[in-house]
């Protein structure tokens, strides 16, 4: 009677940890975006550094749809037509993706001994309803 228990509460323990597969499992997905994406010209002439929270969604066909900055108010706008560049020109995903995302973005200067980084505010992130997978960040890098 003990071997049943305990194999019954190895095969619900393991049957927790499978998990669906999201767009950090996707190498491809960030590969494309970081050849992309590039620190604005203007930004980079101004010594301006942004954190920014994208949030999209991949639909049932793989389209990427529903891109907004969820901090935009916060973010330069040079920083915000860069990602809006980069996202019109993503590829359809895998269906297997199909969910809702935010990715962070953070754009920093490389000022050879002294990275320059924006503050962190992942407040904004709690006060998004609904359910989402967070990416793993991506640093997008400009040098003095």
């Amino acid at each position: 009677m003990k071997t049943l228990i305990l194999s019954l509460v190895a095969v619900a323990l393991s049957m927790g940890q499978i998990h669906a597969q999201t767009l950090n499992d996707d190498h491809t997905f960030g590969e494309v975006v970081s050849k992309s994406i590039r620190y604005p010209e203007l930004a980079h002439q101004q010594q301006k550094v942004s954190e920014a929270y994208v949030n999209f969604k991949v639909d049932a066909q793989g389209k990427i749809t529903n891109m907004v900055i969820l901090n935009a108010s916060h973010v330069d706008k040079s920083f915000q037509q860069e990602i809006n560049r980069v996202w019109q020109q993503l590829p359809p995903q895998s269906q297997k993706y199909q969910g809702d995302y935010v990715l962070p973005l953070s754009f920093v200067l490389d000022a050879k001994d002294k990275i320059k980084r924006a503050e962190s505010d992942a407040s904004i992130l709690r006060q998004k309803s609904g359910q989402y997978t967070l990416l793993k960040e991506m640093v997008i890098t400009g040098y003095l």
